[in-house]
């Protein structure tokens, strides 16, 4: 005779069985699949990270060029130095838009004041020169905030802080 008790127990243990083995595996590719999230937002937060950096560097680099061509037409006055000027000063003007439109507003604005005080440098007198080394400091304290870096020491200042920018010899 067939003991049904056994029968049954077996089944439900059977069934038991396949459904901790399906919870299992339904569990096991959702927490791949947030991993995989976790992953690809870790990712993503490094690219727009590297953007910045590239973003950030380029405008330190134009603003550092339009101060060069800057100097070069005010030393030499002829026509081409003074094309030079122009096209600097677009380079950098483009390049702190860009800025100002990934940035956090604060780096944006530093970018902004650094442009306008580097334009007020028409004749290189010493406050006009002192006026873009502090925003220089400034945009380049709050873009290293942004990216997470430490703060800059009171020993490291920009390149253009140096006592001979803008002076002719």
């Amino acid at each position: 005779m067939v003991h049904w008790g056994t029968v049954i127990a077996g089944a439900v243990g059977a069934i038991g069985g396949v459904g901790a083995t399906l919870a299992g595996a339904w569990m096991n590719g959702r927490s791949q699949m947030a991993g995989l999230r976790l992953g690809i937002a870790a990712d993503n937060d490094r690219a727009k990270v590297a953007e910045k950096r590239r973003i950030y560097a380029a405008c330190l680099t134009a603003l550092s060029d339009d101060l060069s061509a800057a100097i070069r037409r005010e030393t030499f006055a002829n026509t081409e130095e003074t094309g030079k000027y122009g096209a600097a000063l677009l380079t950098a003007l483009n390049a702190v838009s860009e800025l100002q439109l990934v940035a956090p507003s604060e780096v944006g604005r530093c970018g902004g004041t650094a442009l306008v005080r580097l334009n007020h440098l028409k004749h290189f007198t010493d406050e006009a020169r002192q006026a873009f080394v502090r925003a220089l400091v400034e945009l380049t304290k709050a873009m290293r905030a942004d990216l997470g870096e430490s703060p800059l020491t009171s020993d490291v200042a920009p390149v253009s802080s140096n006592s001979d920018v803008g002076e002719s010899g």
